[in-house]
């Protein structure tokens, strides 16, 4: 979620021209101005305080369920930012250990709930 919103945010911004180690940086400072966001919605006091979640990574099948939940009909949810994102490589070429320590720090109640793992980045 944190590289798509990395490219969200730089959409309009020719990356072509940059090396992949210059990419890394700028999603490292990214990460530095905008490490927290939305965390106060999933836990407090390290306590999880929602009900359901709709994890981005399988926001489909989650939203199908949510949706059997209320008895309404499924839908099949758009994909509105897909296209801006011009750099295509898997997500996790993004991380470096400054970027895992980060996001590690500030993310760990998420992770260790969902059970997310660094262990396929190198």
């Amino acid at each position: 979620m944190l590289v798509s919103a990395f490219w969200f945010k730089h959409c309009k911004k020719d990356f072509s021209i940059l090396s992949k180690t210059k990419i890394n940086e700028l999603f490292v400072k990214f990460l530095k101005k905008n490490l927290g966001l939305n965390h106060q919605f999933y836990f407090k006091n390290k306590i999880l305080i929602a009900d359901i979640h709709l994890r981005f990574e399988r926001l489909q099948d989650d939203f199908d369920k949510f949706s059997n939940l209320l008895k309404i009909p499924q839908v099949n949810l758009p994909r509105l930012k897909s296209q801006h994102r011009k750099d295509k490589r898997h997500y996790s070429t993004y991380y470096q250990n400054q970027s895992i320590k980060l996001v590690a720090n500030c993310y760990k109640d998420i992770i260790n709930h969902f059970g997310y793992k660094f262990s396929n980045i190198k």
